[in-house]
This record gives structure tokens, sequence and C-alpha cells, in this order.
């Protein structure tokens, strides 16, 4: 499977990255890797997983509380919308949180115009 591969490589180039770092370096870069459009569980005709409704945000690197974050239940008939993961937590609110607490940006409202940042407490400074 093509998703199961690319998945594995790059957690393979994301690890390698990190500990290119070095542990001082590690400890104040933050990595956020997201989809840009939503998943399904299934695959499509090409393979694939995309073009659904909610997708995944990996976060790694200094600053970041592991664990899972926000609103998640575990994936079955009942939760998956016409096939669909659902889409539960705001992407802004991660980037929003990352960009107060670990770059210290101040107001977001001009980054993420109409948005109310909400902590899903993901980072700490």
């Amino acid at each position: 499977m093509d998703f199961d591969r690319q998945l594995g490589e790059t957690a393979k180039s994301l690890a390698a990255f990190m500990t290119d770092l070095g542990a001082a370096r590690r400890k104040r870069v933050s990595v956020v890797v997201m989809t840009e459009f939503g998943r399904r569980v299934a695959m499509n005709a090409s393979g694939g997983t995309d073009h659904g409704h909610g997708g995944v945000t990996w976060l790694l690197g200094g600053g970041i509380v592991g664990g899972v974050h926000g609103r998640w239940a575990k994936l079955s008939t009942a939760t998956l919308p016409d096939g669909d993961v659902p889409g539960w937590n705001n992407p802004f609110d991660i980037l929003g949180e990352l960009a107060a607490t670990r770059l210290r940006a101040g107001g977001l409202s001009h980054v993420f115009p109409g948005h109310r940042v909400r902590a899903l407490g993901v980072a700490r400074s």
C-alpha cells in the first residue's frame, strides 16, 4: 500500500531531521505536519484516502505536549459520516496555539481573521 509506505518514509525523514538538529536545537524547534485536506478511511480508486472531511496533525519537537489533544473518538461506523474522518478540531486552533505559545506572537486576529483561537493544550513555551 502506497499510503502505508509513504507514512513510513515520512516518519523516518522526520526522525532523521530531529536527530540531525541535536538536543539543544531540538528544544527550540517545533514541527507541524498536517494534511492539506480531509481524509477518508477507505481507499479511493487511486489507492489514496484523500478528499474527506477531517485530517490528522503530527506535532514534534520542543515545547510539544505529547498525547492526543482536542476532541477525538474511536473510529467506527457511528463516527464516520459517509466514510469521512470527522473534522472536530480546527487546525487554526493548533497553529494559533503554537504561534502564541512557541513564537509569542501576541494577538492573532490579524493572522486568523474572525477566528478566536481555542487552545487545545498542545504546546508549552
